[in-house]
């Protein structure tokens, strides 16, 4: 009975002079008023009402904002306290149902949003291991896309920015690993090309190619033992040409060439120096066919064949 008389006092006494305010809805009870005089009585000084009226109306005004400001900062815990704090010491001020409706709604939308960060930020862990599996088979670039993609969906996630070092790493060293093939083939291909120009009796063409290849190489360790090998096959040719009776001594002694054979390849060698292969090749077969034993013969026989590797070479 005595908070309505002091309500209906508060509302005749503030009403007319002021909008509506935090303390328009508040409830005084008896016992806040302390040093006021009986409610009984009918001589309350307004002053000092509106005084009091005035300093809860701030309080409140300081909680509502601290509450406020905790939402906004998703420090739930925290606007909790706070609207504790508020019914207790102000139970009669009637917006505190706004405030807890704001505060729950808040809430639900944090726990919405944070939802949607999770499963954006599981959707980004997927991404990145099938960054992996591109890097894995290669396809670098798609790689780099996908955790493009995945730091869209999660920026900042640690995870992304580790594979893309982690990639970028498997790419450098497949580059290497790469190079080391390319060049470990191409040394394989010239030790080759070097054994078969010994054996067709071109040494000069052997020699050139290993001082093209270790220029070329620098760091390959099996030039050494090729040029050996080159030395070798130089010192046998030499040797065995040494060896060899000139053509028209063994046209004397076994009958194995004729003037036939000189005549062949006179026209062997002209063809040649026109780079007609074919003609030279007929000439060839046809001395081989009356001399092939003959150095001479044998000799013109490694030429061609060397120009014909060169040639195919250009092709």
């Amino acid at each position: 009975m005595y908070a309505v008389v002091i309500r209906v006092t508060l509302v005749t006494l503030l009403g007319a002079t002021s909008a509506p305010s935090v303390a328009a809805s508040v409830h005084l009870p008896v016992d806040s008023m302390s040093g006021l005089p009986e409610t009984s009585k009918t001589h309350l000084d307004p002053g000092s009402v509106r005084v009091q009226v005035e300093m809860q109306d701030g309080r409140i005004r300081l909680l509502t904002a601290a509450i406020e400001a905790a939402v906004l900062a998703r420090r739930f815990e925290d606007a909790d306290r706070l609207m504790i704090e508020g019914l207790t010491r102000y139970p009669a001020y009637e917006g505190w149902a706004d405030y807890r409706h704001r505060l729950a709604a808040a809430r639900q939308r944090d726990e919405q949003q944070e939802r949607e960060q999770s499963n954006r930020r599981e959707q980004a862990k997927a991404l990145v291991s099938e960054a992996y599996r591109m890097a894995a088979q290669g396809n670098y670039n798609r790689a780099a896309a996908i955790l493009t993609d995945a730091n869209e969906l999660a920026p900042g996630l640690p995870g992304i920015a580790v594979a893309r070092a982690d990639i970028i790493r498997q790419r450098i060293d497949s580059q290497r690993q790469g190079d080391r093939l390319r060049q470990d083939g191409e040394i394989r291909d010239i030790a080759t090309a070097i054994e078969v120009a010994i054996a067709g009796n071109r040494i000069a063409d052997a020699e050139r190619i290993v001082a093209e290849a270790s220029r070329h190489h620098t760091t390959h360790p099996g030039w050494d033992s090729l040029q050996r090998r080159v030395a070798n096959a130089r010192q046998a040719a030499d040797t065995e040409a040494t060896a060899t009776k000139p053509i028209d001594e063994l046209a004397k002694e076994n009958r194995q060439l004729t003037a036939r054979a000189w005549e062949l390849l006179t026209q062997y060698r002209e063809a040649m120096a026109r780079n007609d292969l074919d003609t030279a090749e007929r000439a060839v077969i046809e001395a081989e066919g009356i001399g092939g034993g003959s150095s001479e013969v044998v000799a013109a026989r490694a030429e061609w064949a060397a120009a014909k590797r060169r040639e195919h070479g250009k092709d």
